[in-house]
């Protein structure tokens, strides 16, 4: 792929970040797949056989996940938790099917209260085109402290 058509791919995921880190959850699902499969492994491989999963969701999941995270009554969110997402060390490459793989080193900050937690690792995806737009087929999230107890961990 070449550096021209990789930078699409590329800012679209440097969108996504921040949309999420905005709390823009609305237009973070309208980036989403109808089939999409978000997913935080327990292992620091594809397969979450044997070792589980942090979380995995679909669509439906998604937006339920982000309905409880905007409900007014929810008091995990009280005050809301801040974060802030680097992504690094890009890397886009076709797939054949005409879908790209993106994959990016990633930090993310999250401050809550008196607390500022980090959470380093790489994330995964596929990325399509539909209707002339970039969407969200699947995101892999590994963290590479994936072994130790996750406190509050907000979307990816």
């Amino acid at each position: 792929m070449s550096a021209t058509s990789s930078a699409e791919p590329e800012q679209f995921i440097f969108t996504e970040a921040r949309l999420l880190d905005e709390r823009r959850f609305d237009e973070w699902l309208a980036l989403l797949d109808d089939d999409v499969i978000y997913c935080v492994p327990n292992s620091a491989d594809d397969s979450p056989i044997g070792s589980g999963v942090i979380v995995r969701e679909d669509l439906p999941g998604l937006r339920a996940r982000v309905a409880r995270i905007v409900h007014p009554e929810n008091p995990t969110q009280k005050p809301p938790a801040r974060t802030l997402r680097v992504l690094t060390n890009v890397t886009v490459s076709e797939d054949g099917g005409g879908a790209v793989d993106v994959r990016a080193n990633l930090v993310l900050y999250v401050s809550k209260g008196q607390r500022l937690v980090q959470h380093p690792g790489r994330i995964e995806y596929q990325l399509h085109k539909v209707d002339g737009s970039w969407r969200i087929r699947r995101k892999n999230v590994y963290l590479i402290a994936n072994d130790q107890a996750l406190t509050q961990l907000p979307l990816i």
